[in-house]
């Protein structure tokens, strides 16, 4: 049954600087991959000023949006092997600009790792509240929130070392694999522990550790045959990330005249009565006012997103994302990031939390869904979180209810309709 209920030392050429370029995204690459377009984002002052070649690379297209900032540079990598290249940046007045770029080796069976499925035991950990491997990373001089395990908002320490360090005890508990809440950086002032507000998805979170670190853990967890799953945001960013301090273009992020949060009417993607009103406000408006909505449709986005997403699969040996807020998202481009992502590893999984109660609107969110398909739609997702099943729990056991429709028979209600998913 594809569907579950849960109980509850690197440093990346994007950390370097070649004169005024400040940013490369992603840091590097890898060769073989099925898609062979590579956009690399790269960030400075200035940087539409310049025309941008390679010896050994092929530039297909440069693209330059509203901020001069940014160069979006297209690569064709179909005959690009392994190795250190370089990009260079031409100026008429000022010097050039080398910027050295990496293709690595993909590992051995990269592209048919095996997803998780209904025979694993999942785990969920909030890092910051779990265990604390190394107290020298609890504060960061470059991130704001500080630790004040007084303070339920603040951090209170916990890290990827503190996991690392507990696999014996998570193993003996039978688990299969571990799903962490975000642990890309979050520099949010305050609340930040909850890490879903990125402000750089290239980066562990240095109070969790490193970028190594993560790899490490992954690493742990594979000679033990477990697996780890990354809590992946598509939705929305924190104010603190540099594309939105300094917007590629006015369309990377959905403006209102005034905040306007969503409308949270996730139904209405299976609702052939929706009105147009709650289906802007529900992909477009803002989960809350310190997460700016991101745009999909805007394309250089929606590739930079399906980059990053990859980028973390092979960097780090994934085994599946756990997808926040999915229905929240721009639904048609959602989907080419789904696709792009299983496409790459057909043996990938995905699961979208999609909060709906009703086992029909459900099943709208996962690939290959009867009810989804009658209007002609297919998510590619492979597992919906089952908050139905959750709820018919949480009612049978804490809610009251009346005679006739009491107890077990919520939870048998909703397992009853396991036929409208693809089993």
């Amino acid at each position: 049954m594809k569907k579950f209920v849960f109980f509850l030392i690197w440093v990346g050429l994007s950390q370097l600087t070649y004169g005024q370029v400040q940013k490369v995204e992603p840091p590097f690459w890898w060769e073989g991959m099925k898609d062979a377009t590579l956009m690399i984002t790269l960030y400075g002052d200035d940087l539409s000023s310049y025309t941008i070649t390679s010896e050994n690379l092929t530039v297909s297209k440069v693209v330059h949006l509203e901020s001069p900032n940014y160069a979006f540079v297209y690569l064709d990598l179909t005959n690009t092997t392994a190795g250190l290249h370089e990009l260079t940046l031409h100026h008429d007045t000022k010097p050039a600009i080398s910027v050295p770029y990496e293709i690595h080796t993909r590992r051995a069976g990269s592209a048919m790792r095996k997803g998780f499925d209904s025979s694993d035991f999942i785990y969920l950990i909030m890092p910051d509240r779990f265990a604390n491997g190394n107290p020298n990373n609890d504060a960061h001089p470059d991130l704001a929130d500080k630790p004040n395990r007084d303070d339920p908002w603040a951090r209170h320490g916990g890290d990827l070392q503190g996991i690392i360090n507990n696999l014996d005890y998570i193993e003996d508990l039978g688990v299969t694999a571990i799903w962490n809440t975000p642990v890309v950086e979050d520099n949010d002032p305050k609340g930040s522990y909850h890490m879903y507000a990125a402000s750089d998805v290239y980066q562990i979170d240095r109070r969790f550790g490193s970028n190594q670190t993560y790899k490490h853990l992954s690493e742990a967890l594979k000679k033990r045959n477990m697996k780890l799953i990354m809590d992946y945001v598509v939705n929305h960013w924190s104010l603190e990330h540099y594309m939105i301090k300094d917007l590629p273009s006015s369309d990377w992020i959905n403006q209102w005249e005034e905040f306007t949060p969503s409308s949270h009417a996730k139904e209405i993607f299976s609702d052939p009565y929706a009105s147009e009103i709650d289906k802007k406000e529900m992909v477009k408006g803002w989960f809350v006012e310190s997460m700016p909505d991101l745009n999909q449709q805007q394309p250089q986005l929606l590739k930079y997103l399906i980059q990053n997403a990859i980028w973390w699969v092979e960097y780090a040996d994934l085994s599946g994302f756990r997808v926040d807020t999915y229905p929240y998202n721009s639904r048609d481009e959602v989907t080419q990031w789904s696709k792009a992502v299983m496409d790459e590893y057909p043996h990938f999984s995905i699961v979208a939390e999609s909060w709906l109660m009703n086992p029909l609107h459900l099943s709208y969110w996962q690939k290959d869904s009867p009810i989804a398909a009658m209007s002609g739609f297919n998510s590619q997702v492979t597992h919906v979180k089952d908050f139905a099943l959750y709820n018919a729990i949480h009612e049978a056991f804490v809610g009251e209810t009346p005679w006739w429709d009491q107890k077990m028979n919520k939870i048998y209600k909703v397992i009853q309709n396991d036929f409208v998913y693809d089993l």
